[in-house]
C-alpha cells in the first residue's frame, strides 16, 4: 500500500488492488510531468475512505467501540489485536502481507491476483441513510456514511465472538494469528 498526498489535503492510502494505478501515476509524473491520473486516483480514494481524524474525535468523545479493543495506525484501526480495519473499510487479519499472493478456497485452492479480505462485512441497511437520519456532527464536521460504516465494522470486530458464535472458527483464527506472529518474530531473531 502507498500513502498519497496531494498538495495540503489529507493523506489517503490505496487498497492493494490499486497498486498498479499508483505506480502508473508516479510513472506519468516522472515521464511527462503530468499528475492528472494520480490526482484522479487520490480523489476517488479520498471520497471512499473514512475520515481518520473525525473518527478519532468520535472515539475520544463517545467511545462507540470499546477503547481497549482498538489501536490507531496509519492504515486504519487494529481491532482486538487480530483485525486490521482500513480507512477504506476493508478487513484483514493483522498478519496479512500485501506483498504476497492471496489464495481463494472453494472447490479447490486457487491463486488470486485480486486483493482478498479476511471477512466481508456488510451492514443491514444503508449507512448513508443512517448518517442522514442521525445527522451527527462533531466539532462542526458531519459524520458521513463512510464513518458510520467504519464504526459499525469496528464495533462488530470488537465483539466478534458475540456477533458470530462459532468458537471453533475463532479459535483457529486466533491460533493462526499467534502462530504467524511467533514465526515472524523468530525469523527476525535468526
Amino acid at each position: 500500500m502507498f500513502t498519497l498526498r496531494v498538495d495540503d489535503r489529507k493523506p489517503v492510502q490505496n487498497p492493494p488492488a490499486d497498486r498498479d494505478r499508483v505506480l502508473s501515476g508516479v510513472r506519468e509524473i516522472v515521464a511527462a510531468d503530468g499528475r492528472e491520473s494520480i490526482v484522479h486516483l487520490y480523489e476517488e480514494l479520498a471520497d471512499a475512505q473514512a475520515d481518520a481524524d473525525l473518527l478519532q474525535k468520535v472515539q475520544r468523545r463517545y467511545a462507540p467501540v470499546p477503547p481497549a479493543s482498538i489501536q490507531h495506525t496509519d492504515d486504519g484501526w487494529v481491532v482486538e489485536d487480530l483485525f486490521l480495519l482500513t480507512w477504506l473499510g476493508s478487513v484483514y487479519l493483522v498478519t496479512r502481507n500485501f506483498d504476497q499472493a492471496t489464495y481463494r478456497v472453494g472447490g479447490g485452492i486457487s491463486r488470486s491476483d485480486e486483493d482478498v479480505e479476511f471477512i466481508g462485512l456488510t451492514p443491514r441497511g444503508d449507512p448513508e441513510d443512517v448518517a442522514a437520519d442521525l445527522d451527527l456532527t462533531v466539532d462542526g464536521e458531519s459524520i458521513g456514511a463512510n464513518e458510520m460504516e467504519f464504526l459499525w465494522k469496528a464495533y462488530w470486530l470488537a465483539t466478534y465472538r458475540d456477533r458470530h458464535d462459532d468458537d471453533l472458527f475463532w479459535d483457529l483464527i486466533e491460533r493462526h494469528v499467534q502462530t504467524t506472529r511467533a514465526a515472524e518474530q523468530q525469523r527476525r531473531h535468526d
